[in-house]
């Protein structure tokens, strides 16, 4: 696993990235959907509340969350918030 931070321009990037089994494209656009849990999760726990919770977060922040993913090549997932004087009102 993977962490990076970096402040550019306004915008503070977290990015954390996986070597993991990956996400079905065909799954990538629900990740963030409240109580979604993907097909090859097999035995893993979870409830498919945590990357919802990090977009909504996010977005009150006046930020975003970023996926990107292969299947068997792994996960990054992205938070870019604003900082500075690119905070919302």
């Amino acid at each position: 696993m993977h962490l990076r931070a970096q402040a550019q321009d306004g915008w503070l990037h977290l990015e954390v990235q996986d070597q993991g089994q990956g996400i079905p494209a065909d799954q990538l656009p629900q990740l963030t959907t409240r109580y979604f849990r993907g097909r090859n999760v097999g035995q893993i726990p979870g409830m498919g509340l945590g990357l919802h919770l990090v977009r909504t977060i996010a977005e009150l922040h006046g930020g975003r969350l970023e996926l990107e993913s292969a299947e068997g090549q792994g996960t990054t997932a992205r938070l870019v918030l604003p900082v500075g004087d690119s905070l919302p009102d």
